[in-house]
């Protein structure tokens, strides 16, 4: 099994967080036209790059990530926008069959960026009215 990540504190990924992802895979070549200018990779890209694949995803601190992609412009929107539609695409496509053997888990940062967390809210939330799945909450650590 590979584990592959990305870190919402990396937010000068010159290829997005796709492009981050697919090198891990030692893929980087896979998204080559999603790199420039940036745009989301499609349901059927992200189900090509894992076909075969037995990948554990994890993305962390997202939240910082999506406040600072606001500032930077793709066309007639944002990097924010183009990674929550990169985002939401890859949530539908683990459900496929080529990627029946992928795990995603998603940590957020609530309390900390509400703004950013309110974008990761409803991108689950999409995910679950598209594909009538349930996106689980977990809790791990409760500060209180």
């Amino acid at each position: 099994m590979k584990v592959i990540g990305f870190s919402g504190r990396e937010s000068d990924a010159p290829l997005g967080a796709w492009g981050a992802l697919a090198k891990q895979l030692g893929k980087r070549d896979h998204f080559k036209d999603c790199y420039s200018p940036l745009q989301a990779p499609g349901q059927k890209a992200w189900e090509n790059l894992f076909a075969g694949e037995t990948v554990l995803v994890l993305l962390d601190e997202l939240p910082p990530y999506f406040e600072n992609a606001r500032s930077k412009a793709i066309g007639n929107s944002d990097l924010a926008q183009v990674t929550a539609t990169a985002l939401s695409n890859l949530l539908v496509s683990i459900g496929k069959e080529a990627c029946a053997r992928v795990c995603l888990v998603i940590t957020d940062l609530t309390t900390a960026y509400l703004k950013g967390s309110a974008q990761i809210a409803q991108l689950l939330s999409d995910f679950e009215k598209e594909t009538h799945r349930v996106a689980m909450s977990l809790e791990p650590v409760r500060l209180n």
